[in-house]
C-alpha cells in the first residue's frame, strides 16, 4: 500500500480523492497540503494537514504526492518531492515550458524516483473501448489514415477559477490545459507527430490573455494525418467528440462526454453502442469525471511496479503543445469593451 500525500485542494484534488477511496487495499491518503487549510476536513478522513510543501515531502510517512495545483507552482514542488524519494504524480500539464518539463524528467532519473504525467482523458471509458476497436482493426491488418480530436465546452465552468486566465500560473489557455489531453490520446494511438499548421485565437488584444481556441494539424511519421480542435468559447452544453479513419474506409467515432461509440464499416453499415462513461456526481457542480481518476490509479499501480522512472511517450503531447504554440499564427476574436 501506498500512503499518499495530496497537494493541491482545488475542484481536481475531488477526483483524486474519490480514486484513491475507491482503492483502499492499494492507496491511503495519511496527507494533504494546501496553503489554504480546508474547510470541510472531515472529508479527508485522518489525513495530516500541512501547509508548506516542503514539510511534507520530507515526511517518512509518506510514499507518494499528487501534485494538483494550478501548473505555474508545479516545478519546485515535483523538484522537492523527488529530491525526497517521493514518487510524484502531477496533474497535467506537467510544467508550463517545455525546458521545466525536461528538468523534472531529469530529477527522476537523477534520483531514480518514479514520475507520473497524469494524462486522465486517456482513461475515459468511451476512449478505452474504442481503443480496442481500433487495436483490432490494426491486428487485422487494417492501417490508420486519420485521426482527429474535436472538444467544445462552455468557458463557464472556470469562472471559479481564476488562476486558469493568469498565464504565469497557467502557462497558456485551452491548448495547454485541455488541448495536451486530447493530444494525449490521439498520440496514443500514433506516436509523435509533426505540427504542420496551427491557429490560436484570443478574446482580446491583451499580450497576456490565454487562447480560448485552438486549432492545430498535424502528421507522424507513417503520414497518418490529425487535426486537434479545442473551443471554450463554446455556449452550448460539452462537446467532445474524435474520429478515426482507416484505410479500408472504416471509421471509428466516439462522444467523450455520453460514451456514445459508432463503428462505421466500408458498406457504410453501422454499430452502435453506448459506454459506461463516468460514476455519479462527486460534488455539486461539478463535472463527474472520477472513473477516469479510478482507472488512472489502476495503471499508476502498475506504471510503479516498473523499473523505469517515467515513460518517454508521455513527452509527445507535451512536445505536440509547444510545437502549436511556436509555428501558430494569433487571432483576435472580439475585443472585450
Amino acid at each position: 500500500m501506498f500512503n499518499v500525500c495530496q497537494i493541491g485542494l482545488g475542484s481536481i484534488s475531488n477526483y483524486w480523492v474519490y480514486a484513491l477511496q475507491k482503492r483502499p487495499e492499494q492507496f491511503k491518503l495519511v496527507a494533504i497540503c494546501d496553503i489554504r487549510k480546508p474547510q470541510n476536513v472531515e472529508k479527508y478522513g485522518d489525513a495530516i494537514y500541512y501547509e508548506d510543501y516542503h514539510d511534507c515531502c520530507k515526511s517518512d510517512k509518506i510514499d507518494v504526492v499528487i501534485i494538483s495545483t494550478p501548473p505555474g507552482a508545479h516545478l519546485p514542488i515535483i523538484l522537492c518531492a523527488l529530491e525526497n524519494k517521493k514518487k510524484v504524480i502531477v496533474e497535467k500539464p506537467i510544467t508550463t515550458t517545455r525546458e521545466d518539463t525536461m528538468k523534472c524528467i531529469e530529477a527522476a532519473k537523477a534520483t531514480n524516483t518514479h514520475l507520473y504525467f497524469a494524462y486522465h482523458s486517456k482513461f475515459a471509458p468511451s476512449y478505452l473501448k474504442a481503443k480496442q476497436i481500433i487495436n483490432n482493426l490494426i491486428q487485422n491488418g487494417d492501417s490508420l489514415t486519420e485521426v482527429k480530436g474535436s472538444v467544445e465546452l462552455n468557458v463557464k465552468v472556470y469562472i471559479n477559477q481564476p488562476w486558469i486566465w493568469d498565464k504565469s500560473m497557467s502557462g497558456g489557455g485551452i491548448l495547454i490545459d485541455g488541448g495536451i489531453n486530447i493530444f494525449s490520446c490521439l498520440l496514443d494511438m500514433v506516436g509523435p507527430v509533426k505540427i504542420t499548421s496551427a491557429d490560436l485565437h484570443y478574446p482580446t488584444s491583451d499580450p497576456n490573455a490565454v487562447e480560448d481556441i485552438v486549432d492545430s494539424i498535424f502528421v507522424n511519421e507513417q503520414g497518418v494525418t490529425g487535426r486537434v480542435y479545442f473551443n471554450w468559447a463554446f455556449t452550448g452544453g460539452d462537446v467532445a467528440r474524435f474520429s478515426i479513419a482507416f484505410k479500408s474506409g472504416t471509421k471509428v467515432l466516439f462522444e467523450w462526454c455520453t460514451g456514445e461509440l459508432i463503428v462505421i464499416h466500408p458498406d457504410n453499415t453501422e454499430e452502435r453502442s453506448i459506454v459506461d462513461v463516468r460514476e455519479k456526481e462527486i460534488d455539486k457542480g461539478m463535472v463527474p469525471m472520477g472513473k477516469e481518476y479510478f482507472i488512472m490509479l489502476g495503471d499508476i499501480v502498475e506504471f510503479f511496479r516498473k523499473p523505469v522512472v517515467v515513460d518517454n511517450t508521455w513527452l509527445y503531447p507535451v512536445n505536440a503543445v509547444f510545437d502549436t504554440y511556436a509555428i501558430a499564427k494569433h487571432h483576435v476574436i472580439c475585443e472585450k469593451k
